[in-house]
């Protein structure tokens, strides 16, 4: 059908076209770098609060309880090891290494290094209660993957600076090898828009989304709602708005890897801000800030031109401090040796993704059966469902009651008096929305010994906050429709009754 030098001219023409929608600016990659390093902190302080409570054995979930929900996780958790060694000392000196683990991540400090070990720090401790997590944690582990296979070194870093085999070059501001491209960054900027292209489908065959009550029906649910959340729940036109602009921009997001350019720069850019707005209205843990960080290859080199010229005084300050105390490419000849192999290793690791994640993606959405049921993962139950297809317009809370030796009934949690009725904030019946998504997943899991443990749990903090011995803590489950008006009708549901003479 077609000569030779016409077929030529075709593969040349599909490679062309292929390898510029690959590319991404080494800087956008720098981005991402010290935007999960960040994240990672961000995440660590925050769950900190709670180290004790929802991460060692004195708290809700024993490894014994984690062994009975999860038998494959128990014995892979990092955090689960340290404190059978040194107790809950052991799992907050984690912490502190994997804080500065991701400082060293941030400033690019042996970058793919640091990103190898982030990604062990990161699933070790989401390994140890699996029950708090929500999808940013599964994109927070699934980014630092990325980057143990991308040049994240490349700019904006130590590596950069001091030509560290690990970061590939120096920070030459005027290199023309600005972009790359290879299957590496394929794979993750169809690994990130699969998110909102699965994410659009599962929207598209709901209801609400279409006749635009999606966004309503989603902050009418006050156990998200935080900071501006109310004020944006009482404003229906906002609501309208906001419905069919975010939908608009999950259906255009195939184009994030089809276009490129302004077109690809202005969708990164919009549901980037809808991520920012989810910060200011809605306690969803650190779910859009890993999301702000997933969109930033998207962006184009324009906007990192102006970012660089905006910051050139710091980072030639900056660059002046680590280049004098720099040691050179005393490693320069290792690395060389070493990196051959690791490219090769690369590649094979990023189609492997890149396969990988366009057939998960598509058994989540059903398209194809992958035979996962055989070793006990169901796809769709890890899919981009957030708030879709439809919200579910159900606020949940918990009523926990522990009845002291004296007879008298106090809160499990230490937030007042015990009561069935409607708390009048139901997000500041949770001391965090970690909190919130553990009670709900247990719940939902049902497994008799991570309900038994929650509650003696429950039972040691009282007894500990009131100084009196517990006789029993009960443990119920209260939701109503909030949508599109608050019911009347309160479901409720006993989690657990526990016995803490036992």
């Amino acid at each position: 059908m077609f000569d030779r030098p016409s077929r030529r001219r075709i593969a040349n023409a599909v490679g062309r076209f292929v390898r510029d929608r690959a590319a991404v600016d080494r800087r956008a990659l720098a981005a991402v770098r010290i935007g999960l390093g960040l994240v990672i902190l961000i995440d660590l302080l925050l769950r900190s609060r709670h180290l004790r409570a929802l991460y060692t054995d004195s708290g809700v979930l024993t490894t014994d309880a984690l062994a009975s929900a999860y038998p494959s996780l128990a014995g892979v958790s990092m955090h689960a090891v340290a404190e059978s060694v040194a107790g809950p000392a052991g799992v907050a000196a984690l912490f502190v290494v994997a804080g500065i683990v991701a400082v060293a991540l941030a400033v690019g400090y042996h970058s793919r290094i640091a990103a190898a070990v982030s990604l062990a720090f990161v699933l070790s401790l989401q390994a140890r209660n699996p029950f708090v997590l929500n999808s940013g944690d599964l994109l927070l582990w699934q980014l630092c993957l990325f980057a143990t296979l991308l040049p994240v070194g490349s700019r904006w870093s130590i590596d950069a600076v001091r030509g560290t085999p690990a970061s590939g070059d120096r920070a030459h501001p005027g290199r023309a090898d600005v972009q790359v491209a290879s299957v590496a960054t394929a794979a993750l900027l169809v690994h990130v828009s699969l998110v909102y292209v699965t994410n659009a489908v599962f929207k598209l065959r709901g209801d609400h989304w279409i006749a635009g009550d999606g966004a309503a029906i989603a902050f009418s649910m006050d156990q998200f709602t935080v900071l501006l959340g109310p004020w944006v729940a009482g404003s229906p036109t906002l609501l309208w708005i906001l419905n069919y602009a975010w939908l608009g921009l999950l259906v255009a997001s195939p184009l994030l890897v089809v276009a490129r350019g302004r077109i690809r720069t202005a969708i990164a850019a919009g549901i980037a801000g809808g991520h920012a707005g989810m910060v200011l209205t809605m306690a969803i843990s650190v779910f859009p800030l890993v999301s702000i960080v997933s969109l930033l290859p998207f962006l184009g080199s324009g906007v990192w031109d102006r970012i660089e010229a905006a910051t050139a005084g710091v980072r030639y300050r900056l660059i002046a401090v680590v280049d004098g105390d720099s040691n050179g490419n005393s490693m320069a000849t290792v690395g060389a040796v070493i990196g051959g192999g690791l490219h090769t290793a690369v590649r094979v690791v990023a189609a492997a993704l890149l396969v990988g994640t366009l057939v998960w993606n598509a058994a989540a959405l059903g398209y194809v059966e992958v035979g996962a049921d055989d070793a006990g993962i169901d796809p769709t139950e890890y899919g981009w469902e957030m708030f879709a297809p439809d919200p579910s317009g159900t606020d949940h809370w918990f009523v926990i009651d522990a009845e002291l030796a004296s007879g008298e009934h106090v809160d499990g949690l230490g937030r007042g008096s015990v009561t069935s009725e409607p708390p009048p904030d139901v997000d500041a019946t949770y001391p965090s929305a970690r909190w919130r998504k553990y009670l709900i997943s247990i719940t939902v899991a049902d497994d008799p010994a991570v309900s038994r443990s929650t509650a003696a749990y429950v039972c040691r903090t009282v007894a500990d906050r009131t100084g009196e011995s517990v006789e029993s803590v009960e443990i119920t489950y209260h939701q109503r429709m909030a949508w599109p008006e608050p019911s009347e009708e309160i479901g409720t549901n006993r989690l657990v009754t526990h016995d803490c003479r036992v």
